[in-house]
């Protein structure tokens, strides 16, 4: 008994040995014996930074962490050793998690099922011949796309292998379309977050070669340059909303040597009579429980678009990945193409090409397992057909374009694949967060700076206001990535973010008491001109109130924090034009001195004003009789003579299509927004990176809209500001429409006057 407990135990040890060892290496391994290592990799990537020391010292302990992770990955792996995922050092090995994440990826959420784009594939494939998959009674999809498990549990489905069975008799067991010659070789999309184009692009190019027997490569620029409805170039997008842009506006594909790729967003340089590939029909769908859809698609049609959660991708060497892998569609921030399948492997897997260049896992490829939605790819899947090349079984299905209607994928929040933040400007941001300032400009620029802005400084403040204008310089390139529009160097350049906050932006919030509000000040009754007749008029493309002279010149709040007043009075001042009286200027300066349940030139709310206006009839008197900038402290309004409010309607989180409604047909509207990312806005349209309130921002400032553009393919509102006519666009700005942005639609006010 004694010799087998020995034995027993024996092979206990033996065993926890084997699992302990990997698990613990890079543990037992101190910093300074990866110092070698780290100096053999910088050398075969290439890397630049062996003589900076403080760069190097960064840079190092994100290669330990890679190690460490790759030692941990590996470790976990189980299944046959030639099918192991196998990670190890790549050339994205020296990046932060975060840094790796900021750049190839990002955490936008999908909020709808992707079935609202193009049509289900169990729809679009009604019509099977006998020898496809659909001809299974009980091969049906979800029709209603709901998730009958949980997303990825890291666990083989528990019907992959009857999936297989089943499927033998009309499924090859084995898809490669690369052996076809149908998929063109993997590029790499470097710094510019457009996986969204690649992967789209590829599978478009994939499916003419398919029906015409040569590959020819797209161009990938020109969707990243013109796609609209959301996509926002080399900062993100969306294969379905990519697909859907493609459709409605018919746009042709031109070959890459017609618009070579450049790895930037730049102005869309495509014609109208521009000759390529188009789209004609496409399907997006949720197979999650349903993969047997994906083989089926690679099968009988062809490659696929999908979208994955890429996070643990970052030290990728080969083999295929079954753990480690989350499948939550909240966790989705790549896509890729799947060119084909293999289910005769001890692990069946699906081939995906990648768009991170060659030098990249498999020769530029990843193995996925199927069955366990691994890195979630069954969450929204894609798959496309083309102008003048329908498929024989499915030549009598028809694209429903209605679908997805032009509002919808702006009036929630997209799934934005892909974000990016270039290289240099995330390294220069975690620099400055340490105290160093490589690649940073010197004072010489600073200097020029103050030139041009007519400004100067004693020696201890000159280098306070360089730490502040070097910050600046670090946002101003950061929002050039992420928002869509212009920024650069303007005269608050050189101040802290506390500063600005303090002189420039009211801290404002959302009175509760006054959400949803309409109010008849006169106490008389007069038809309720914003509501009722609103829908009953169709509705521009286009309006811009200032072409019809409604609009004063752009005023100047200074150090005053009196945005409050500035809006309402300029919007009074608009609805008396409009209402068929005179352009009057009124007093702001009345408004800061007398409204007492706002504190003046120090805080103010728009709605908390209005209310107070209204109960005690206030006449806002002109301004030549109570000029800017002189504060009287006569308040008694009724020896004034100007206008008064008549009515006003107040909103919390105002449906954007109504808002946009109410300036079309009402007249120009005061809304608070999140000005703070604003400082640095020369021009071009904010489409990202400028929060809601319900995303934990504050409304910090208030504005007037006054128009609209819905003709390009980035709609905009019109935004009068008050930060003088040399700021933004001639003191414009411009917010992208649909998407909420900077808050636009969660506190609307618009009036009449009398």
């Amino acid at each position: 008994m004694k010799k087998w407990w020995n034995w027993v135990l024996g092979f206990a040890l033996i065993c926890l040995l084997f699992v302990a060892v990997p698990l613990t290496l890079s543990n037992q391994k101190g910093k300074e014996e990866l110092k070698p290592m780290f100096d053999e990799y910088i050398q075969k990537y290439n890397k630049s930074y062996k003589n900076k020391p403080d760069e190097y010292a960064v840079r190092f302990e994100h290669f330990v962490a890679s190690v460490r992770e790759i030692e941990e990955l590996n470790a976990a792996a189980r299944g046959p050793e030639e099918h192991r995922a196998r990670y190890g050092l790549t050339r994205i090995s020296d990046m932060s998690k975060l840094e790796y994440k900021e750049i190839h990826l990002s955490d936008e959420r999908l909020k709808k099922s992707p079935h609202l784009y193009g049509k289900s594939w169990s729809k679009f494939r009604d019509q099977k011949p006998e020898n496809t998959v659909g001809n299974d009674d009980n091969d049906t999809p979800h029709s209603s796309h709901q998730r009958n498990r949980t997303p990825c549990a890291n666990e083989p489905h528990n019907n992959v292998y009857v999936i297989i069975r089943k499927k033998r008799a009309t499924l090859p067991l084995k898809v490669d379309w690369r052996t076809k010659g149908v998929i063109g070789p993997v590029r790499d999309q470097g710094l510019c977050g457009a996986c969204w184009a690649f992967s789209t692009v590829g599978t478009i190019e994939s499916m003419q070669a398919i029906k015409t027997g040569t590959l020819m490569p797209l161009s990938v620029q020109e969707v990243i340059d013109c796609a609209g409805l959301g996509n926002s170039g080399c900062a993100g997008g969306d294969i379905c909303l990519l697909l859907d842009w493609l459709t409605i506006t018919n746009t042709a594909i031109q070959h890459e040597k017609e618009y070579p790729l450049r790895l930037m967003s730049g102005a869309c340089k495509a014609t109208k009579n521009a000759t390529g590939v188009r789209i004609s029909t496409f399907t997006c769908d949720d197979f999650v429980g349903a993969e047997e859809k994906i083989l089926e698609a690679l099968a009988t049609h062809g490659p696929v678009t999908v979208a994955v959660n890429a996070l643990t991708w970052q030290n990728y060497l080969g083999g295929v990945i079954q753990y480690h892998c989350s499948g939550a569609p909240a966790d989705l921030n790549h896509a890729v193409q799947l060119v084909g399948y293999d289910l005769t492997a001890e692990v069946p897997y699906y081939i995906a090409k990648n768009s991170w260049g060659a030098d990249y896992g498999n020769g530029g490829y990843l193995m996925l397992a199927v069955g366990t939605n691994i890195c979630g790819l069954a969450n929204e899947v894609a798959t496309v057909d083309l102008i003048g090349f329908p498929f024989a079984d499915i030549s009598t299905i028809k694209m429903n374009r209605n679908t997805l209607k032009f509002v919808v994928p702006l009036s929630f929040l997209i799934l934005i694949l892909c974000g990016v933040l270039i290289l240099n400007v995330v390294f220069t941001r975690e620099l400055d967060q340490n105290e160093h300032f490589e690649n940073v400009p010197t004072s010489k620029v600073f200097d020029a700076y103050l030139k041009k802005f007519n400004k100067s400084y004693t020696e201890a403040e000159y280098k306070i206001r360089l730490k502040y204008f070097r910050a600046a310089l670090v946002d101003i390139a950061k929002k050039n990535r992420e928002t869509g529009a212009v920024y650069g160097l303007s005269v608050l350049s050189d101040r802290s973010q506390a500063e600005i906050r303090r002189r420039f932006i009211t801290q404002s919030r959302i009175a509760p008491r006054l959400k949803n509000t309409y109010s008849n000040c006169s106490g008389k009754i007069y038809q309720n001109l914003a509501t009722d007749n609103l829908f009953s008029e169709d509705l521009p493309d286009y309006k811009d109130w200032r072409e019809e002279g409604m609009i004063g010149p752009v005023l100047n709040q200074g150090n005053c924090n009196g945005c409050w007043a500035y809006s309402i009075v300029e919007t009074m001042e608009s609805m008396a034009v409009k209402q068929k009286m005179s352009h009057t200027r009124l007093s702001i300066q009345e408004l800061l001195d007398c409204v007492s349940v706002c504190e003046g030139c120090n805080k103010g709310h728009v709605e908390e004003a209005l209310n107070e206006m209204c109960i005690n009839d206030t006449v806002v008197t002109t301004e030549d009789s109570y000029p800017l900038g002189i504060s009287r402290g006569n308040c008694n309004s009724s020896t004034f003579k100007g206008r008064k409010i008549k009515e006003y309607w107040h909103y919390s989180f105002m449906d954007e299509n109504i808002l946009r409604r109410v300036i079309a047909h009402h007249g120009p509207v005061i809304v608070k927004v999140n000005a703070q990312p604003w400082i640095n806005y020369l021009g071009g349209i904010i489409q990202r990176g400028c929060m809601r309130s319900e995303d934990g921002a504050t409304l910090d400032h208030a504005v007037q809209i006054v128009g609209y553009n819905a003709r390009g393919s980035v709609p905009y509102y019109i935004v009068r500001n008050s930060y003088g006519a040399d700021f933004g666009i001639g003191g414009y700005v411009k917010l992208a429409m649909y998407r909420n942005i900077c808050g636009v639609a969660d506190d609307v006010a618009f009036l009449t006057v009398y």
